[in-house]
Order: C-alpha cells, then structure tokens, then sequence
C-alpha cells in the first residue's frame, strides 16, 4: 500500500507542477502582451498630443496672417479717411481770400501730417496689443497640453500597470477554476512580478526578488 500512495503523491506532485508550469506560461504569454498594448496605446496618446500642437501651430499660422491682412486694410482705410478730410479742408479753404487761404493752407498740410503721424502711431500701437495677445493666448494653450501630456501618460501607464496587476487572479480563475493547494497567491504574484509595465518602475521587495529567482529554476 505505501508503494501505491507514494507513487500517487508523485503523480499529484507532477500533475501539480504541471499546472504551476502552465499557468507561470499563460502568465508570461498574457504579461507580454499585456506589455505591448500599454506602448500601443502610450504611443497613440503621445501622437494624439503631438497632433494636438501641430494643429494649435497650424491654426496660430492662419490668424496671424488674417491678422496681417486686416492690420493692412485698417491702415489704408485710415489713410483714405484722413486724407479725404484733408481734401475737405483745402476745398474750404479755397473759398477764402488770397492772403488768408495761404496761411490756411500751410496750417492744414502741417495738421494732417501730425494728425496721421499721432493715429497711424495708435493704430500700430492697438495692431501690437492684439498680436501680443495672440501669441500669449497660443502659448497658453501649448504650455497647458505640455502640463497635461505627462499626467495622462502616467494616468494611462498605472490604468495598464493595474490591469497587468489583475492578471494572475483572472488566470487563475480561467485555469483552474479553483487554486490547488500549495499554489497560492504568493507564487503567482512573484511570476508577475517578472518585468513591469513601461512607463513605470517595478516594485518588488527583497523577499519578492528572492521568490522571483527560485520561480525561474522552476
């Protein structure tokens, strides 16, 4: 009788092995490619981003050329405007006697130089203002896609990270329906702690590592 119960342990033993090796398989098969979804999708929010500044780039490139144009027709626009009321002046100065429309005249040619000098200057001065704010209102919103670039990384990589994490209880609960004895938590945990998540640092402890070393002799 002892023969046949010893010869049972084995097979147990062998079987139980067996279903450790099987499952420590699953396991490195599901973490790798666990591992290659989180670069897929770490890779595709960094593209999103990148596709995000290139159209805030390209959408400043516009306004700052419609700015442009719309700087050009105020200008000419002020320019008909103070010359029309310098021409309505000559005109009525022209009524004037000869000794009078002279003086006249000369007074009005120096008003309109100052005058455009002055509003040509204020128009330039506004023109300035609205281009400075432009390009402060572009800034912002490149510094704020450059602040949150690095929390949604990290946001995704602990999501991927948690989901690498879940793996050993669901290949359990897929395998072997049940936990045999003797292949607890424990085990599985230090098999998935082989290797980490990228984008975020492994956390094993002294005794994990150990564990970890005798699990790869299996």
């Amino acid at each position: 009788g002892g023969e046949n119960e010893k010869e049972e342990e084995e097979e147990a033993k062998r079987y139980q092995e067996f279903q450790k090796r099987q499952v420590q398989s699953l396991l490195e098969l599901r973490e790798a490619q666990a591992d290659t979804e989180a670069e897929r999708r770490l890779e595709h929010l960094r593209q999103v981003q990148q596709r995000l500044r290139e159209i805030v780039l390209e959408t400043h490139t516009t306004q700052i050329k419609r700015l442009k144009e719309m700087n050009e027709r105020e200008k000419k626009e002020l320019q008909k405007i103070l010359d029309r009321k310098r021409h309505n002046s000559i005109s009525e100065a022209k009524t004037r006697e000869k000794h009078k429309k002279e003086a006249e005249l000369t007074e009005i040619n120096r008003r309109h130089i100052t005058e455009s000098v002055n509003s040509i200057r204020r128009l330039e001065e506004a023109q300035k203002q609205r281009h400075e704010r432009l390009v402060a209102g572009q800034q912002q919103v490149l510094q704020q896609l450059a602040e949150e670039e690095p929390k949604l990384l990290a946001q995704l990589a602990q999501e991927c990270q948690e989901q690498r994490a879940r793996l050993p209880q669901e290949i359990r609960r897929s395998l072997l329906g049940e936990m045999p004895e003797g292949l607890g938590d424990g085990h599985l945990v230090a098999c998935a702690s082989n290797g980490h998540a990228p984008g975020s640092s492994g956390h094993l402890s002294g005794a994990d590592s150990e564990s970890q070393e005798e699990n790869t002799k299996l």
